[in-house]
This record gives structure tokens, sequence and C-alpha cells, in this order.
């Protein structure tokens, strides 16, 4: 069990690092709604 925790932990901090950064990668490309 403690085997599976290990092998799940860096697949959870690499989607929570993911989560946290995709706001931020969005609020620095422009709007699509600009190109239409």
């Amino acid at each position: 069990m403690h085997l599976l925790w290990k092998n799940f932990l860096p697949i959870t901090l690499a989607l929570y690092l993911f989560y946290l950064s995709t706001p931020i990668a969005l609020s620095s490309v422009p709007p699509l709604s600009d190109l239409g």
C-alpha cells in the first residue's frame, strides 16, 4: 500500500501543478474571442 502511494504521489503533484499553472497560462495568452 505504501508503494502504491509512492507511485501515486508524483501524479497527484503533477496534476496539482498543472491545475495551478493553467489559469496563469490562459491569462497570459490573448483571449480567443479577439480573433473572431
